[in-house]
């Protein structure tokens, strides 16, 4: 599954929870670029339903079924997708020896690694690291009996576009280098997933009829943007839709929680 656009920084923890909430044995892989920008971004948000169940019991054995690792670099994700291994009595290490294969990988925000303006990166290095994940993926399911699952979060992949081919000069070393035309990274990845969701804020509006508005209070300030999830599965004979609206409501003064409305 692909999700891309504007979903909320919240998006992949209520996965990572849900999925490990409908069977004890499931396990979940968070792999993230940024420690401290998951953070700010979560902390930001302020999700209220976190905030209320975060701390009982059946949402903290769930949460302890997940593991969450913070590759900085392209390359060091590479090599940790290549580590990851579940254990078999021989290798041990403390960050890729897992004691049981995770049934979802969760892979965020993949074009934060590739949002400066670099020569080196083109759109085949976005793709290996979904090619790796996929591989990893497979090989977990095909020793399991239980099957894993990839999903990918990424906000900015829509507007990240890369070369198809590393630019190059074919003259002296010292004339400027040939610029490659870049592609969007969006139209080759996309043909990778089975369910590829697209996340967008809609035109504003004031609370109405369409959402519960009663959990709330009318004493405390509030704005409210509406969103919408358009969840197109690519099959080979028929194209499946499926679309959610929903409404974050930002409730109260300083840092004000986020309160879903459906």
């Amino acid at each position: 599954m692909l999700i891309k656009g504007s979903y909320h920084p919240s998006a992949p923890v209520h996965l990572v929870l849900s999925h490990c909430s409908q069977d004890p044995s499931s396990r979940a892989l968070l792999l993230s670029p940024s420690r401290n920008a998951l953070k700010d971004a979560l902390i930001e948000f302020n999700d209220d339903w976190i905030n209320c169940h975060g701390g009982e019991g059946r949402t903290c054995g769930c949460a302890s079924r997940v593991n969450m690792l913070y590759p900085p670099k392209p390359a060091h994700l590479t090599l940790l997708l290549s580590m990851l291994h579940e254990y078999d009595g021989t290798v041990h290490h403390a960050k890729t020896t897992l004691d049981i294969a995770p049934t979802l990988v969760v892979l965020h925000e993949l074009s934060s690694y590739f949002s400066q303006e670099t020569s080196e990166h083109t759109v085949a290095s976005y793709m290996s690291l979904i090619c790796h994940a996929m591989a990893l993926v497979s090989s977990w399911s095909a020793q399991s009996a239980t099957s894993s699952a990839l999903a990918v979060f990424d906000s900015g992949l829509d507007q990240l576009k890369l070369p198809v081919f590393r630019p190059f000069s074919p003259g002296d070393p010292g004339e400027d280098e040939v610029t490659a035309k870049r592609e969007p990274v969006a139209l080759f990845v996309e043909q990778y997933f089975e369910w590829i969701g697209t996340a967008e804020e809609l035109e504003a509006a004031a609370p109405s009829t369409s959402f519960d508005t009663s959990s709330l209070s009318d004493i405390e300030p509030r704005r409210m943007k509406t969103m919408r999830l358009r969840l197109l599965r690519r099959a080979r004979r028929s194209r499946d839709e499926i679309i959610w609206n929903w409404s974050e409501t930002f409730v109260g003064a300083g840092l004000a929680r986020t309160v879903f409305l459906w």
